[in-house]
């Protein structure tokens, strides 16, 4: 994590698959805090769990540079994702989030969701393969409705049901 602080080339770094957990992540969030670089990550298929995506958020608020994370197949849960949700909110330059396959329930879909209320960087979101049910699904609903900027939510392969579809179609028409 050293040379990454000061690495004044490195613009995408795959860390995916090297059984990284929050003890790690919490040295690569340091890294990234100040990289003045790296624009895409790929940690996924890791062990970051709660702790580690916390750690990773709060480079986020700082970092101006980072417009692709993806973070997906970590252990996450509502807690880590109400912890990037607050990351969200104040960082302008991520652009792509990948946060599949985790176990997000409706609280880390909700509190991502009103974060992207007002964040209007970010324009891909990936959700897919979580625990989000129709709760969830209402709550992206209105992302759609007012975040005129997303170009693309998957939230494929979750729990909506046909009353979590109704929401999403019902954003999607107007």
């Amino acid at each position: 994590s050293r040379s990454l602080k000061t690495n004044k080339l490195l613009k995408k770094l795959n860390i995916s698959r090297n059984d990284i957990t929050s003890e790690g992540a919490c040295k690569l969030a340091e890294a990234i805090q100040s990289n003045a670089t790296l624009q895409k990550l790929d940690i996924s298929y890791n062990r970051l769990s709660d702790d580690g995506t916390t750690a990773i958020s709060r480079s986020l608020k700082t970092n101006k540079l980072l417009k692709k994370l993806n973070i997906s197949r970590n252990d996450i849960t509502s807690e880590g994702a109400c912890k990037l949700a607050e990351a969200i909110q104040s960082n302008a330059t991520l652009q792509k989030l990948d946060i599949s396959y985790n176990r997000l329930s409706d609280d880390g879909t909700t509190a991502i969701s009103r974060s992207l209320k007002t964040n209007k960087s970010l324009k891909e979101l990936n959700i897919s393969s979580n625990c989000i049910t129709a709760k969830g699904a209402s709550e992206i609903a209105k992302v759609i409705q007012i975040n005129a900027g997303m170009q693309n939510i998957n939230i494929s392969k979750n729990y909506i049901s046909v009353e979590g579809l109704l929401c999403i179609m019902g954003a999607v028409k107007n």
